[in-house]
């Protein structure tokens, strides 16, 4: 290749929040919409050429997400602020960039990532409500929290959740994954179930949440999360992997840099 025919680089990171209802999962698919294929066709439209970007996780069909981060090479004379306006434009109105950072040419969303931030919430409400419908999973009993609670620190650390997901068989090198928090709050009757772990597997969370669900409902016991833990499995269990559209990717972060969702959505460029 010439000198004159090198193509210099930078690799961008973007920020994108979306409400996940209308696509069937981010990653792309060849017949349904996805997350992924509006963030390239609108990418496409701004740089004339089609980039295929690289993206930290792939959230399912129905989920949401406040922080998920998106990585492609653009060329070094491009104006930042033009993949945020510009895209945004494109964008329908449920998906939108909040910001981008410039990272390193070897930046990999997926691989460089430490740890991952899923939020799950529950709607305890006896009525349906419209308005939240899509956006949380309504229960009609009384749960206790302290048992739910007292539940989840069995899940904290490394284990093998090959139980909790509904992953087909090869898809993942391993099962094995480390939780690093777990976190149940009520407030009003909104239960918001926050998990923190390296990595996630098809369906991991909420079938997390399901299982600490029914131990709080008093239908399963510790005892039995440690079964499906130690895949023990002498006893059936049944657990329902749980709606989509209560589930939201929060944050994902790095060594690097970290986005702090919320109020604030600045990346220094």
């Amino acid at each position: 290749m010439s000198w004159s025919a090198r193509w210099y680089f930078i690799r961008l990171a973007l920020f994108i929040e979306y409400d996940g209802t209308s696509y069937h999962g981010f990653q792309i698919q060849p017949k349904d919409v996805t997350i992924q294929e509006e963030l390239e066709k609108a990418l496409n439209k701004i740089v004339n050429k089609k980039i295929r970007l690289d993206f930290a996780g792939r959230t399912d069909s129905g989920v949401h997400a406040l922080s998920q981060v998106i990585a492609f090479n653009v060329d070094e004379n491009d104006y930042i602020s033009t993949y945020v306006n510009g895209m945004n434009h494109y964008l329908p109105d449920d998906i939108s960039v909040k910001c981008c950072h410039k990272v390193g040419d070897d930046f990999d969303p997926r691989r460089d990532a430490y740890s991952r931030h899923y939020r799950y919430t529950l709607l305890l409400d006896d009525s349906r409500s419209p308005l939240s419908r899509m956006y949380s999973y309504r229960i009609t009993k009384n749960v206790d929290l302290s048992l739910m609670r007292s539940a989840s620190k069995i899940m904290l650390g490394t284990h093998d959740f090959k139980f909790f997901s509904t992953a087909s068989k090869g898809e993942y090198l391993t099962t094995i994954r480390t939780i690093f928090s777990i976190d149940i709050n009520l407030n009003d009757k909104i239960i918001d179930i926050d998990i923190i772990g390296n990595a996630f597997l098809t369906s991991q969370v909420r079938r997390m949440v399901a299982v600490l669900l029914k131990i709080g409902q008093g239908k399963l016991f510790e005892s039995d999360l440690n079964n499906m833990l130690n895949l023990n499995t002498e006893r059936n269990y049944s657990v329902a992997t749980l709606p989509p559209q209560g589930l939201c990717l929060v944050e994902v972060n790095y060594e690097d840099f970290s986005h702090e969702v919320g109020e604030k959505y600045g990346c220094k460029n």
